[in-house]
């Protein structure tokens, strides 16, 4: 990673340039939990195993959980394939493909449903300050 100063006049600030990757994302609606419902009839051990399936079979395959989160339309579990320092990006689609299939099949066993959606491409990774 190399800095790139900005010069006074330009606002001062330092960056921190990282470099770009060939990433795959992936993510997965967990589609068992209603979030209009109450919160008291959130299944959160459900719930927890879902996030344990997902994260399990993240770092399995090398690829970095990214987040687990809930908006208006429910949970969705993030998930990053080619990062530095996780396996490599030569392969990121095929790693990320692989998770995706893997996650939703042991998922379905476990009686939650889900669906998922893979993205690929070159993506600036990096830290900016």
């Amino acid at each position: 990673a190399a800095a790139l100063s900005i010069p006074e006049g330009a606002g001062a600030m330092t960056m921190s340039l990282g470099g770009y990757l060939h990433i795959c994302s992936v993510f997965v609606k967990l589609l068992n939990f209603d979030i209009r419902s109450s919160a008291a009839d959130l299944n959160v051990a459900l719930l927890d195993e879902a996030y344990g399936v997902l994260a399990g079979h993240t770092r399995m395959l090398g690829g970095v959980v990214d987040m687990l989160m809930c908006d208006n339309k429910g949970f969705k579990f993030k998930a990053v394939f080619g990062l530095f320092g996780s396996g490599g990006s030569q392969d990121a689609e095929v790693r990320g493909t692989l998770f995706a299939l893997r996650a939703l099949h042991r998922l379905k066993n476990q009686g939650i449903n889900a669906c998922a959606g893979v993205a690929s491409g070159v993506a600036f990774c990096g830290a900016v300050y």
